[in-house]
């Protein structure tokens, strides 16, 4: 594998350098209405390495004996490094002067004449950047009038990007592996790994990255494209053309203004493009050529935020509630069916063998959906909140209503029953008890005893930071403060009480608020008002997403150590070096302890005194069983009957139950 790795970094370390230093048109528009030209096709590529210019363009002239000069003028990250002109009558052999009166197709490559020295004024780091944000203007001028008779707005790339496919594929491999390792250790009746919740942290993690990029912002290009990457983690998917027809043609039918995707060109059709800027030519050319004209942005232009973002993947932004939607479905309608066919399978055995079957099982499967809930909670509420700002479709609205009262009442139900247990008994008990365990571990499994309602919080930011998301996109001044307030504030009190059951989990748990607080501070630089410069925000975009890039790294690690059976490793490693097989069984057993207390917190193996477990819990009979989980467990959460387990030994600072085999 690590030779594999080799290799493949290898090759694009190789590809890279074989990457010619050239810039290329990737999008056009008018930026003047056509008079006597009509342009269809304008590709140019500049070559720095030989000085040249390939070009294939197709235009139609409509008047007669028209020569004409063009003035280039080129914009990078709002610099006009250069303004040159470049007569036609002088290039390819006179075949452009006078322009041919007819549909025409040319195309070659040319050498910049001598005086025109377009490298110095290019600086080497816009070949290599991603996402540039620079685009010519072509204007060309009638030379006998000096009037404007065609102007041509086009952006240019350098072929480097921070979206990329393969970043989504592996990102979506980790969320796998990781469902994987959720899947398997809860599964397991009386597991303490931390695997299930690493899950979570992953796509909230992934979710924050996503959720970056819809405020209402002036954005650099860069860091759009870096959280289009995780756009898969909110619910949204590129590409998927049928489905977005099948929406909009749905909302045309119930009151929607039946608009689709536009296609985002970055510095074009966005609320802040550097499009928007007039370009003046240089005073030695001013006298040739009219003022150029400004790019109206009322009507066709994006607003920051959530429009732009899902245009960006070819959804309307009045589309991106039901895409949403329709993800959350599918997921909740695969979770449903693999837990009834389990189900189903595991009591067709039972039948066939006629032997009994834990319960545990449909406990699980219920906590399959609180955990579905909890991950699709903020995605479905921010969109949700966006939705009902647009009073587009009547259905949307409705189906926006329903879906939040949905996965809204899971969570805040299943909130309150482990609230009522928990006062019923106690903490200690909840966690002994393994219908309990299985079926609220989703909300508190990670964390110590004493420290359960650590859920609250976070459940409470999630929806906060939905509601700055959703309503907030008129101001991104507000949007950027109420995350920043909220985020700060949720790691402070990480911080100070430390919930989680192990030292490493407190740390990974600290760290990850920690690049929240970072990851949304680095925002405030994107705010229109302040006018930051061009260049120190696509430097800022750069700096958040590789802190963000590097936390999803440490995350990786994390879910890969949680899935090694430390304990059995160790144990193994002493057996293998002789020390276990020369201590007496009463101190091996001891010894085992010591290397457990290494790694989790302590816990106080006897409850409370004020909350003593009755007699019959330590050795269960049908009705004690019965009785006890009526006890621990509401009526309205449909306990079943399951045998009691008995509480394990662990041992480490605190007071609360440990997870020995858990790394973080």
């Amino acid at each position: 594998m690590r030779l594999s790795l080799f290799f493949q970094l290898s090759s694009l370390l190789a590809l890279s350098f074989a990457h010619d230093d050239s810039l290329f048109t990737s999008s056009v528009s008018y930026c003047a209405p056509p008079e006597a030209i009509l342009i269809r096709q304008f590709d140019i590529s500049y070559f720095a390495s030989n000085d040249s210019v390939v070009f294939n363009v197709t235009a139609a002239s409509v008047a007669p004996n028209l020569n004409v000069s063009a003035m280039v003028l080129l914009n990078v990250y709002g610099m006009k490094p250069v303004n040159i002109s470049l007569d036609f009558c002088h290039v390819l052999g006179n075949v452009l002067c006078p322009l041919p009166q007819y549909n025409f197709s040319g195309s070659g490559s040319i050498p910049l004449p001598q005086g025109v020295d377009v490298a110095s004024h290019v600086p080497s780091i816009a070949y290599k950047i991603p996402d540039l944000e620079a685009f010519a203007q072509v204007t060309l001028i009638d030379t006998s009038t000096q009037q404007v008779k065609a102007c041509v707005q086009s952006t240019l790339s350098n072929g480097w990007s921070t979206r990329q496919p393969a970043v989504s594929w592996a990102t979506g491999g980790l969320a796998f592996l990781a469902l994987i390792a959720c899947l398997w250790y809860s599964s397991a009746e009386g597991s303490t790994s931390l695997a299930p919740q690493r899950f979570i942290d992953l796509m909230f993690l992934y979710q924050h990255i996503g959720s970056t990029g819809l405020l209402n912002l002036n954005y650099p290009v860069v860091f759009t494209s870096y959280t289009l990457n995780f756009s898969w983690a909110l619910g949204l998917f590129a590409g998927s053309t049928a489905i977005q027809n099948a929406i909009d043609s749905m909302r045309r039918r119930t009151g929607g203004n039946g608009q689709a995707a536009v296609g985002v060109i970055e510095t074009v059709n966005r609320k802040f493009s550097p499009y928007n800027d007039v370009v003046v030519p240089s005073p030695l050319t001013r006298r040739f050529v009219s003022p150029p004209v400004e790019i109206e942005t009322s009507g066709n232009s994006l607003s920051a935020g959530i429009p732009t973002y899902t245009n960006s993947l070819g959804i309307a932004a009045t589309d991106a509630f039901m895409s949403v939607f329709f993800t959350a479905i599918i997921l909740f309608a695969i979770v449903l069916v693999l837990s009834l066919f389990l189900l189903g399978g595991v009591a067709l055995y039972a039948r066939i063998t006629g032997k009994a079957t834990s319960s545990h099982l449909k406990f699980w499967a219920r906590a399959n959906f609180l955990r579905l809930s909890l991950i699709t909670f903020g995605p479905i509420f921010i969109f949700s909140f966006y939705q009902w700002t647009l009073h587009d479709s009547w259905l949307s609205i409705v189906l926006s209503v329903i879906v939040c009262l949905v996965v809204g009442v899971t969570v805040v139900v299943n909130a309150i029953f482990l609230l009522i247990a928990i006062r019923r008994s106690s903490p200690d008990e909840i966690d002994r008890h393994m219908p309990s365990r299985a079926l609220f571990s989703p909300l508190y499994g990670a964390y110590r005893l004493s420290r359960y309602w650590y859920f609250i919080p976070v459940f409470a930011a999630s929806f906060l930071k939905s509601l700055f998301v959703g309503f907030g996109q008129k101001s991104g001044t507000v949007q950027v403060i109420g995350l920043l307030a909220i985020e700060s504030l949720l790691g402070l009190l990480t911080i100070f009480a430390r919930p989680c059951r192990t030292r490493r989990s407190d740390t990974l748990t600290i760290y990850l608020c920690v690049i929240r607080v970072v990851s949304t501070g680095l925002l405030i630089p994107f705010i229109a008002h302040l006018e930051v410069k061009p260049i120190p925000r696509v430097a800022i975009g750069l700096v958040n997403a590789v802190i963000l890039s590097v936390t999803v790294v440490i995350m990786f690690i994390a879910i890969v150590l949680n899935l090694l059976p430390w304990s059995s490793m160790w144990r193994s490693l002493r057996r293998k070096n002789g020390s276990m097989e020369s201590l007496p069984s009463n101190a091996s057993n001891s010894d085992e302890k010591s290397i457990i207390s290494s790694h989790d917190r302590p816990l106080n193996p006897t409850p409370p005194a004020s909350h003593s477990l009755p007699l019959e819990m330590s050795e269960p009979s049908s009705q004690s069983a019965h009785h006890a989980n009526n006890h621990l467990l509401p009526t309205h959460a449909g306990a079943i009957s399951p045998a009691l387990s008995s509480a394990s030994s662990y041992t480490s600072y605190g007071h609360e139950l440990g997870s020995p085999r858990s790394f973080s």
